[in-house]
């Protein structure tokens, strides 16, 4: 079955989390030296409505690292009213992807880059924007613009690199993957994907090897559990998949591609019981999944209840899975006697 060449939906806020430590401290230098060149050129005596920007601006970025993103954009309103400077519409856009209204996001960043054409952070930024939007031709190119601003940008690679991921460029995504690890071998989440990028192209054991470095530096990773157990699953240790799946769930228990795959875990070990109820789960959190009601319509079958397999394979073919999948799920309901 080809699904399993595919991406799951990322876990909520992992990668914005992580690079956005890394904006908030590149937002902060910028207002820093709005500040200091205020500070050398305006003399004392005159009123500074920078000065007051800039100190709104720090509230707005003590407000955006605390999560406070409704209170960032509030302080960054005050300070684009006073002085409209790229850096806090920077700021102000990415309170607004905290939030998830990345309509409002894109509008407020693209006013960044108009204003500041040559600050790398604020086209890496347009790149996350574009990737959430699922524009990720877009996406590309805005990192292509921040790499060249700024080559030593770990960020804008790995940003890229997921985007050549969901583009299918598979190898792209690799190469740029090396680059962000070469710049930054803490990354957890770079081996993650890279891991993933691997997977995709079916080296298994070059695969397994990034996922064990994710986990020894960030050992509570749903995702690095549930992708190196689907690697185990694909080479047949289902013990070790089975250990590392349990782990991914314990650490997300809304995670609906670990159940999904755990789910097939049990099926494969003829643990049909368990393996509809790790699919019934899956489908409760992902109800469009549509692996899952083939794998599930597999376990009825198995236990010969052939009305519920039939209704959870025309489901299945509903949902569009990939080729290889439709095919065996049309196979199962032609020997089940129904025309298709």
């Amino acid at each position: 079955m080809t699904e399993q060449n595919s991406f799951p939906d990322e876990q909520p806020g992992k990668p914005k989390v992580r690079r956005s430590i890394a904006v908030f401290t590149a937002l902060a230098i910028a207002v820093a030296v709005i500040f200091a060149l205020v500070v050398a050129f305006v003399p004392s005596h005159r009123p500074n409505p920078s000065s007051e920007a800039d100190r709104l601006a720090s509230l707005g970025l003590e407000a955006y690292s605390s999560g406070n993103y409704s209170g960032a954009i509030y302080y960054f309103n005050q300070s684009i009213a006073l002085d409209p400077d790229g850096a806090y519409y920077l700021g102000r856009g990415m309170s607004y992807y905290g939030l998830g209204n990345m309509d409002l996001a894109l509008a407020d960043i693209s006013q960044s880059v108009q204003l500041n054409p040559n600050r790398a952070i604020t086209y890496s930024w347009r790149g996350e924007v574009y990737y959430e939007l699922g524009e990720m031709e877009e996406a590309v190119a805005d990192y292509n613009q921040s790499i060249s601003l700024d080559s030593d940008n770990a960020d804008a690679y790995q940003g890229r690199g997921m985007a050549y991921c969901r583009l299918g460029e598979m190898e792209n995504a690799v190469a740029d993957f090396n680059q962000s690890v070469l710049l930054d071998s803490s990354d957890a989440l770079a081996y993650v994907w890279r891991g993933m990028a691997y997977y995709i192209l079916g080296d298994m054991y070059q695969a397994l090897s990034d996922l064990n470095q994710s986990i020894q530096l960030h050992p509570y990773d749903a995702t690095a559990y549930c992708y190196r157990g689907i690697i185990y699953y694909n080479l047949s240790e289902m013990d070790q998949a089975l250990s590392d799946l349990n782990k991914s769930i314990r650490f997300d228990h809304s995670y609906a591609h670990a159940y999904y795959w755990r789910g097939k875990v049990y099926y494969n070990l003829s643990e049909t019981d368990l393996a509809l109820a790790d699919l019934n789960r899956s489908l409760e959190l992902r109800p469009d999944y549509a692996y899952a009601y083939q794998y599930r319509g597999m376990a009825y079958l198995s236990l010969g209840e052939k009305e519920q397999a039939i209704a959870d394979f025309q489901v299945c073919l509903t949902l569009n899975p990939d080729e290889e999948a439709r095919q065996e799920v049309e196979a199962y309901l032609e020997e089940l006697g129904v025309t298709l």
